[in-house]
């Protein structure tokens, strides 16, 4: 091979330099894996932090609720108008959640997953990558 030849797959497997374009195909699907785990694990967060704001909302629910006959009977309205304060303030937070959440899957199936897909097909033998293990995050369109 000259010195400023240019390598072309051919080039490649005639110089058996197979196991070396595998081990960096795996060193990179490794990493993209990686990163698929850290943003499923990052959504399942983001969906306990929802599920915290939801019970915190039933929660002051209740005790407006189990309030409101005193509010009304030593007449101090004011405290419904800061309650309904807290309340827009939950479902901001609870809205900032799901905004996130949604950014998160969209990378997932808009860049993660054609990453993992394009990393497998670059493995020797090369075929097309043909499995059920990504179809779950493609039924929807987003």
């Amino acid at each position: 091979m000259k010195l400023f030849e240019k390598k072309t797959s051919e080039n490649i497997v005639a110089n058996n330099s197979i196991p070396d374009l595998q081990e960096r195909v795996k060193l990179e699907l490794s990493i993209i894996m990686e990163d698929y785990r850290a943003q499923i694990k990052s959504i399942d967060i983001q969906i306990q932090i929802q599920h915290q704001v939801f019970s915190l909302t039933i929660t002051a629910i209740g005790i407006i609720l189990a309030a409101s006959p005193f509010i009304v009977e030593f007449k101090v309205p004011l405290v419904f108008g800061f309650a309904s304060l807290v309340f827009y303030g939950l479902s901001l937070a609870q809205l900032r959640h799901v905004w996130t959440v949604l950014a998160i899957d969209k990378y997932i199936l808009h860049t993660l997953i054609p990453d993992i897909k394009n990393t497998i097909n670059k493995m020797p033998p090369q075929g097309k990558f043909d499995t059920q293990i990504f179809k779950w995050a493609e039924t929807e369109q987003r």
